[in-house]
Order: structure tokens, then sequence, then C-alpha cells
């Protein structure tokens, strides 16, 4: 409720601050189980993002892409996460990056490239654990299971998945 009122009270005075506001209420629709509608507010998040200051269109990149892996529309995820990693890398900040990868990995593996999942996930667990960001740490070590099951090494998967609970 609060991020509607900010977003009626803003209207279009600062397009980086409604597109920060977008991504917040998109994640917030998106844990509460508002699928249809979290993906509705990433796209407009994205639509209306200034390229200025670059991390708030990353951000949204990042945001967007999740969402569409998550309900498997991996053809257009894997542009949107591509570039905000590329775009986070440019501007140095990590834990979109991070974020980002771990979204890819689980799309580049459904595609079929296992191993570009497997390194993508690595990366990423990698940077959540070198920042410290337990929800991406946790996040990183589930897609690893994810992905070492899909691609038939259910040991792998066991072994990934006790050691995601230790680190947990």
């Amino acid at each position: 409720a609060s991020c509607r009122e900010a977003l009626e009270e803003l209207g279009d005075s600062d397009p980086a601050r409604r597109t920060t506001l977008l991504v917040l209420l998109g994640r917030s629709q998106w844990v509460t189980g508002d699928w249809g509608p979290a993906t509705d507010t990433y796209e407009l998040a994205l639509e209306t993002s200034p390229n200025e200051p670059p991390i708030v269109r990353v951000r949204a990149l990042a945001g967007l892409g999740q969402a569409y892996m998550l309900i498997t529309r991996h053809h257009d995820a894997r542009p949107l996460l591509e570039a905000a990693i590329e775009g986070a890398q440019a501007i140095g900040a990590r834990d979109i990056e991070g974020h980002a990868l771990k979204s890819l990995s689980t799309v580049v593996a459904s595609q079929g490239e296992t191993e570009t999942g497997v390194a993508s996930i690595r990366a990423a667990r990698d940077i959540a654990l070198e920042l410290r960001i337990p929800d991406d740490i946790g996040r990183a070590y589930v897609n690893h299971v994810d992905i070492e099951n899909w691609s038939g090494h259910p040991e792998r998967a066991l072994e990934t998945a006790i050691e995601g609970m230790r680190v947990a």
C-alpha cells in the first residue's frame, strides 16, 4: 500500500524514483503470490525507466528478467538478464550482477546450456557470499540444486543441498 501511495504522490515528477518504487512494488507483489500483476509492474518499470542513473534501469532489467524466468518465459528473460549483468558490471553493482546471474543460470540451463548454467550459478553464489546477502546465498544454492537435478546429477544436487544447508 505504501508503494502505491508513494507512486501516486510522486506522479511523473521523478522517473528514476518512480522506477525504483515500481521495482519494489513488483517484488512485493511477487512475494505475496500476486504474480500476474507483479510481472505487469516490472514491465511498466522497465518501459518507463530512464537511462540515468544507470542503476535504476539495471534493477528494472534484473527484476523483469527474474519474473520472466520464474514464469518460464526464458526466451524473453535471457536478453534482459544479459543486459542487466552487463550494465551491473559497467557500474560496479555487484549485488545486481549476482542477482541477475542467479536468474540467468536457470534460464541457460533450461535451454540445454548446463555448463554455462553451473558456471553462472557458481559466480552468483560467490558474489552473494562475498557481499553476505542471505537471500541471494540461499537462492544461489536452491538454483544450483535445481540445475544439477535437471542435468541428471542427483548426487551432486544432494551434495550442493547439504552444503547450502551448512552455509545457511
